[in-house]
């Protein structure tokens, strides 16, 4: 079967999840999330927001315990959510235990 040069460009190549962990690690790049996407690295401070939000602590009280302010804590996590293209809480908890940010 022979594709044309459009259908060529518009084709995906599909790894295991596995197997572009490890070559994203091996390049310095953020491995996929759990749904297979290639992620943007989070910050230091996500990261510290990512933690506390997987620990259940609202963005009130993130706010509160980084003193930050309210809209500060909201523009991480809308930051975080949209870095590793997981839109929900439930997704951010598994995101940060599957990554060892959290035990479960």
């Amino acid at each position: 079967m022979n594709l044309s040069a459009m259908d060529k460009k518009d084709c995906d190549i599909v790894v295991p999840l596995e197997t572009a962990s490890h070559a994203a690690n091996s390049i310095g790049q953020t491995p996929p999330n759990e749904t297979g996407v290639v992620t943007k690295p989070l910050t230091k401070r996500e990261g510290e927001v990512l933690r506390l939000i997987a620990e259940g602590e609202t963005t009130k009280e993130i706010g509160q315990l980084l003193q930050i302010s309210f809209k500060t804590a909201v523009a991480h996590r809308t930051n975080i959510m949209t870095k590793l293209d997981i839109h929900n809480l439930a997704g951010l908890v598994r995101y940060a235990i599957r990554r060892k940010i959290i035990q479960p």
